[in-house]
């Protein structure tokens, strides 16, 4: 008699795109963290090379038509080429926009409890992100010593970018 082998579960298909290096070490660093084995998403991401908002959102697109994805998102600075017209091509295309504003080290530096200006601009951000946290966001291990999962579940309480972003990789 023949053992019939358990069903395979299927996991729902997620690609972010990150605007650039900082955005791609800390999207594979919540996929080490959060979508291991089989809990979440198989989450792909990839990496625009910069360019500004717009570019990130076409590469997005670009990628998500080559294959077969379930949901897709960008993450991105709102500090170059974030317009309404780049916003109305996303909504268009189904791409869920994660913008970070100005940059992601701001972002990042609230998310650690920093408080900053208003008004901040992204260059100002990163040199402060890496004053506090010992090198730039880029570079390989400082999202991951600064922001262990208990940090960032505890920031998504009140963070509606870090929730959105576990609601696509986790919850639906």
């Amino acid at each position: 008699m023949m053992q019939r082998n358990a069903p395979r579960q299927i996991r729902r298909t997620v690609l972010i795109v990150g605007e650039g290096l900082a955005e791609v070490e800390f999207l594979t660093h919540l996929r080490a963290l959060y979508t291991a084995g089989q809990q979440g998403c198989r989450l792909t991401v990839k990496n625009a090379r910069g360019r500004g908002a717009g570019h990130v959102v076409k590469h997005a697109i670009g990628q998500r038509a080559q294959a077969s994805y379930d949901r897709a998102a960008a993450m991105l600075d709102t500090d170059t080429d974030w317009t309404v017209a780049t916003q109305t091509l996303a909504r268009r295309n189904n791409i869920k926009v994660l913008a970070c504003d100005p940059c992601l080290e701001a972002w990042l530096l609230r998310l650690a409890g920093e408080r900053l200006r208003e008004g901040v601009d992204a260059g100002e951000a990163k040199a402060r992100f890496a004053v506090l946290f010992g090198g730039g966001a880029h570079d390989n291990g400082v999202i991951a010593r600064h922001f262990t999962r208990e940090v960032l579940d505890a920031a998504a309480i009140n963070d509606p970018l870090l929730s959105d972003l576990f609601d696509l990789i986790l919850n639906w």
